[in-house]
């Protein structure tokens, strides 16, 4: 899809939403949106912390569900993974699973997913002190979770995630398992996969495109065609350590990269494509984790997949979106999600910081994401939980709801929990430290959410409403399917974004009042004729320095959705070859920090008060002829490493190969 991204001369976001907290419930409703009350999770852990936690639907059975979380036990120096389960549909929750390293070392960086016919399964990484000391460990469970079979080991990977293919295939079932390498200085990631359920983990290591690292990877999809794709942050560190400098922010780039595990591309061949400029800011209140999402419906958006993840704008962190509709070789502009505005600071922003942007598509092939919003928390630590849904394949949404009956403040209670320092880990030491860890201000390294054999969406998130950071959970119901262009109307148009140029006149801005005005009209700039109707729909309004709305009169409304209709404002239904159409008059509302102060800070030549994102639609058009090599061209990775060997001394025997 072919969209058109306009800096103009004021802008930022929209923020609307619907809710009634009704003591410690919190029932949302709206015509389109519509949230259960939340569900404590980890009641069977009341008094143990909480932190970094993944959610998983049952794709078979609407009421199974399984979550997972890093738990920190108040009566253990070190760390375990639990997994809870559900049978209700998320009404209530039991602890069916608790795992350890050997010898009571710690466990930790847990995920969990369901594979074909009901069976569950939970990952964890573990220690154990002979060598090698660290591994993987795959618990499988054949009634979705309610009871485990004996867990088998595999070798480490650091911070590994699963994905099961759920494609009917030869590959039906089979089990993805990815994260990075255990040395640093080799720049590697490890990629695995087991085509008998976990039994068999057949793995290598993959080097990265040269001189760049990852301080993470995220959780991955898998297309119709079996492709499995990865998001992977990366960035080129300022010294021999590529990790000893990492809270400072460092230029880098958010990729994607996807393989085949047919026996013919084995070792694996590994193709990279960027999604986005990044910089890595690992704040101590922050993420860095992305995600990505597919949609697996035979709707209208099929294979599209969708990436979130949290970047640095000026003055705050944000959570952006973009997508693929060639299975990741190309992506769409980024976009804001959140739809809060900026603390005015002066003549620069101070936060929010809205972190952890997950997304999921349920199977009306609707889009979902939600977030760690902090509009309503002025310290920049607490959060409460946000939801946006888009019916549109991504290109719009609707205005967020706030998710979350129960939220987090890590200054709730005067009783604060601490976390021991990786020196109090070890055999023995003179030297240990005790204190306040990151996960304290931004609740670990993932969230979750999933959507379930009904559509419905299950975000996991911590709150503290005790003072400990427990997992709670809501279900979002959103009413509709995902149809092309947002309408049965407008599904009938074509994209001719690439054929028409949006032209901007008799453009002014009014300090007093902050109205910005401006004349529209279109430019046929192709060879072909362009027939009616001749619609702009605006996608998105991005801003650096407040918030845009649409203004008519005394009233306000938000750009993103409007359509202008120049259907009527040109000869005879066809815009010919430079042809031009009459004009529409716009004006938008602008509140915001003082747009001159902003002048000289951007190297464009201008200050880039405001984007906008729009989409031209037409009757139709003849299909102008792609030029020979005007796809991006897709990099490849040097490819695998030697195989992995057999763990020693893991119960059952060789079972990684």
């Amino acid at each position: 899809m072919a969209r058109f991204e306009l800096w103009v001369f004021l802008g930022a976001f929209v923020c609307f939403s619907t809710a009634s907290l009704r003591g410690k419930e919190l029932t949302v409703s709206s015509d389109i949106v519509h949230v259960g009350p939340s569900v404590h999770v980890s009641a069977d852990l009341p008094h143990d912390p909480h932190y970094e936690m993944e959610i998983a639907a049952n794709p078979e059975d609407r009421n199974q569900l399984v979550a997972c979380s890093m738990l920190f036990p108040n009566d253990s120096p070190t760390v375990d993974v639990v997994t809870y389960s559900s049978s209700d549909g998320g009404k209530t929750w039991k602890l069916t699973l608790r795992t350890q390293g050997e010898r009571n070392n710690e466990s930790w960086d847990p995920d969990c997913r369901y594979g074909p016919g009901n069976i569950a399964y939970s990952l964890s990484e573990g220690i154990r002190p002979k060598e090698p000391q660290a591994y993987n460990r795959i618990d499988r469970s054949t009634d979705g979770g309610k009871t485990w079979e004996s867990p088998i080991l595999s070798v480490h990977a650091e911070r590994t995630f699963l994905t099961v293919d759920q494609n009917p295939g030869p590959q039906h079932g089979w089990l993805y398992l990815y994260g990075m390498g255990n040395d640093p200085a080799q720049a590697t990631i490890r990629v695995g996969y087991s085509p008998d359920g976990g039994r068999t983990v057949f793995s290598q290591l993959v080097s990265m495109e040269s001189g760049f690292h990852s301080i993470g990877m995220g959780p991955g999809v898998i297309l119709s065609d079996g492709s499995l794709v990865m998001p992977v942050p990366v960035y080129k560190p300022a010294s021999d350590d590529p990790y000893g400098d990492i809270k400072t922010k460092r230029p880098g780039a958010f990729k994607v990269i996807r393989a085949k595990f047919q026996e013919a591309n084995w070792p694996l061949k590994i193709k990279s494509s960027t999604v986005s400029d990044w910089f890595i800011e690992r704040d101590s209140n922050g993420s860095f984790i992305p995600r990505i999402a597919v949609d697996s419906t035979d709707g209208p958006f099929r294979d599209r997949i969708y990436a979130t993840w949290e970047d640095v704008t000026p003055g705050r962190s944000v959570v952006k979106l973009s997508f693929s509709s060639d299975k990741g070789k190309t992506w769409s502009h980024p976009r804001v999600i959140n739809d809060d505005v900026g603390r005015p600071d002066g003549n620069t922003f101070n936060g929010p910081d809205d972190i952890h942007g997950i997304v999921a598509v349920n199977k009306q092939g609707v889009v979902g994401v939600m977030w760690l919003d902090r509009r309503d928390h002025s310290d920049n630590l607490g959060w409460t939980v946000r939801f946006r849904a888009s019916l549109d394949g991504g290109e719009t949404f609707l205005p967020s709801v706030k998710v979350s009956g129960e939220d987090y403040d890590p200054s709730r209670s005067n009783i604060i929990p601490l976390f021991p320092g990786e020196s109090a880990l070890e055999e023995a030491s003179t030297t240990n430290e005790i204190g306040i860890g990151w996960f304290t201000f931004m609740g670990g390294h993932t969230m979750g959410l999933a959507a379930d054999a009904d559509g419905k969406f299950h975000p996991l998130w911590p709150a503290n409403p005790t003072g400990v950071s427990q997992m709670w959970t809501t279900d979002i119901g959103v009413v509709g399917n995902a149809e092309k262009n947002g309408s049965a109307e407008l599904s009938k148009l074509e994209d001719a974004s690439k054929l028409v140029r949006l032209e901007f006149l008799n453009r002014t801005y009014n300090l007093k009042t902050h109205v910005l005005d401006f004349d529209l009209r279109l430019e046929n700039i192709s060879e072909s004729k362009v027939n009616g109707p001749l619609k702009v729909r605006v996608l998105d309004v991005g801003s650096y320095v407040g918030d845009v709305t649409v203004k008519s009169g005394d009233v306000t409304a938000p750009a993103e959705g409007m359509v202008l209709d120049f259907s009527s404002l040109f000869t005879d239904n066809v815009l010919k070859p430079g042809d031009v159409t009459k004009t529409i008059h716009v004006r938008l509302d602008v509140r915001g920090i003082d747009p001159f102060s902003q002048l000289g800070k951007f190297s464009s030549g201008l200050t880039p008060l405001a984007i906008l994102t729009t989409k031209v639609l037409a009757g139709s058009f003849e299909k102008p002829k792609k030029p020979e090599g005007q796809d991006e061209e897709e990099k490849k990775w040097p490819g695998a490493g030697p195989m992995a060997s057999p763990l020693p001394g893991l119960a059952p025997m060789d079972n990684d190969r």
